[in-house]
């Protein structure tokens, strides 16, 4: 590894050590889109470069006596992998807390959604509030604080000198079965496993203690018919047997789907068992036949996990909860210690932990001041990563003041304005943020909430058929909704930065890009009976927690 200057000549390397200077179609020189953007020092993992179509992940190339390997691609907005870390950012405050600064200094051109800032100071003293539960010792990589809601994957804070990143929450792996109030006590949960009686369990803010719980079951006829119609024979089956969908094979006997439901026994059960208990009951049902080992059962009944707790326990306040939301151990967080090469040290307990702080200039230029929600990512003022010379044009210079045109560009002739001959172009209106959406006659309707982080659906389910999505933002801040057909679990959908990758899955139904605070709009789709997850979709809105499962039966 080495340095490198700007304009350097990248080389593709290829058989025997053949260099060849990377070259678009058809062309006899190399163009300066061929060649490095910006510096580079021997520590950089990412090179700027005018143009990557000619490259793909795992081609080795050559620039000066080095080697590289390409791993991946970086199109887009840069971002500076932060984001604000507080509740709400104003008109007025001039300085806010944020997860990280690494990479910003004082002079930096940030983005916050629409309105550019200029950084003036970095300060190390921003106190959320927030303490450590029990003391750390230098080995731990499991911390527990007052409120580990609070923090999300990437989040830099700092105990005394050491800086430490957190990696996540400790999940249980388990969720929500229905919705519950502030009084409810007992409810019912994806399954048992990895909980237990005492143990502090979290969801969203509130901390509960688990006081009782009784397993998910479901009764079963023995011996049914496999895949090939014929009768398989009861038998006994170990803790721990996986539960399996029946599911065809290949000629080679390869399952031609993923057969797992992700459940497993509980415990052992012989050959007269007609009641099993189950890690869980998702993606099992009623009517299904699954494999225990050589035997298959049909299910004919199912009792779902419950669980008893007490609400509230450690100074947190009981609060509504939607069905399908995460289950968390406790405020544990799983850290890297010692980010940012500082020294690991011990910390006691109540000791209080520090964030960044951006002391900014709001609103220059001349972009418009805005309120931000937390975890609205930082970005790196207007600047683009784009690739050059795309669509069959050729990369050229352009002088600053251009005008910056969406694909397709305007048309050549000049519009009619006053300014031409007297008259004024007609009216245009305005393109929609969003697909219109088409009525559909007899509707099912299922009013849904966005709130900050959550969406709530009511009823939690629909029939197959027309569906009409009532969607209000009851929020605070601007929202969106999309309804995405998906066998995916909602918190495992495919992200592109800090949203769902709407290109990677099946968007069946969506609002435009922008619910208003207090507005709402109608969205309206024909579902199948299937798996659906309804989420927003503005930057960071789903990591925070608006997804929900939405299940379509059959009529």
């Amino acid at each position: 590894a080495a340095a490198h200057d700007t304009g350097a000549t990248i080389y593709r390397v290829g058989p025997g050590d053949l260099l060849t200077k990377i070259l678009a179609p058809n062309e006899t020189d190399l163009d300066p889109g061929r060649t490095l953007g910006e510096a580079v020092d021997d520590e950089a993992t990412s090179i700027v470069v005018g143009r990557v179509k000619e490259l793909a992940a795992g081609d080795v190339v050559q620039i000066d006596d080095e080697r590289m390997e390409v791993t991946g691609f970086a199109l887009g907005i840069p971002d500076t992998g932060h984001v604000i870390a507080q509740d709400g950012v104003g008109r007025e405050p001039g300085e806010f807390l944020v997860s990280g600064s690494a990479g910003i200094e004082a002079g930096t051109i940030i983005r916050v959604e629409g309105e550019l800032m200029e950084v003036l100071a970095i300060r190390d003293d921003g106190d959320p509030g927030i303490t450590l539960d029990t003391d750390a010792s230098t080995e731990q990589d499991i911390i527990s604080v007052s409120d580990a809601s609070y923090f999300s994957e990437g989040y830099v804070f700092r105990f005394d000198d050491e800086l430490i990143e957190v990696v996540g929450p400790i999940d249980t792996f388990q969720t929500l079965g229905d919705t519950i109030g502030r009084a409810d006590t007992e409810f019912t949960v994806s399954g048992t496993a990895g909980l237990s009686e005492g143990m502090v369990i979290r969801m969203g803010r509130e901390l509960m203690r688990i006081t009782s719980f009784t397993p998910a079951s479901v009764t079963i006829e023995r011996g049914a018919l496999d895949i090939a119609g014929e009768a398989t024979s009861a038998g006994s089956h170990a803790t721990g047997a996986d539960v399996l969908k029946l599911v065809e094979v290949d000629a080679d006997g390869v399952p031609l789907e993923e057969p797992r439901t992700g459940q497993t026994l509980l415990g052992e059960i012989d050959a007269e068992a007609t009641t099993i208990g189950v890690s869980g009951t998702g993606g099992i049902a009623i009517d299904d036949s699954f494999q225990l080992d050589n035997e298959v059962v049909l299910v004919t009944g199912i009792e779902p996990a419950t669980v008893t707790v007490e609400r509230a326990v450690g100074g947190s306040e009981a609060a509504f909860h939607s069905r399908r939301v995460s289950i968390f151990e406790g405020n544990l967080l799983q850290v890297e210690r010692g980010a940012e090469d500082t020294g690991v040290a011990a910390h006691a307990a109540d000791a209080s932990l520090f964030l960044s702080v951006l002391e900014v200039e709001r609103a220059v230029d001349g972009s418009t001041l805005e309120d931000h929600s937390k975890n609205s990512p930082l970005l790196l003022g207007n600047t683009l990563i784009v690739e050059r010379a795309v669509l069959g044009t050729d990369a050229a210079d352009h002088a600053e003041g251009t005008l910056v045109y969406n694909f397709p560009p305007p048309p050549d002739a000049p519009a009619i304005t006053g300014d031409v001959c007297g008259q004024l172009a007609p009216e245009v209106p305005p393109t929609p943020s969003g697909p219109t959406p088409t009525p559909i006659e007899g509707a099912t309707q299922v009013a849904v909430s966005l709130v900050e982080f959550e969406v709530i659906p009511d009823p939690a389910s629909g029939v197959a058929g027309p569906i009409e999505f009532q969607a209000t933002n009851d929020g605070t801040i601007v929202h969106n909704f999309r309804v995405i057909a998906t066998d995916l679990a909602e918190d495992a959908l495919p992200l592109d930065g800090t949203q769902v990758d709407e290109a990677a899955v099946d968007v069946v139904a969506s609002s435009g890009v922008r619910i208003e605070a207090g507005d709402g709009e109608n969205i309206f789709g024909d579902l199948a009976a299937g798996s659906y997850v309804l989420i927003c979709n503005v930057p960071t809105h789903y990591e925070s927690g608006m997804r929900v499962a939405f299940e379509v039966t059959s009529p």
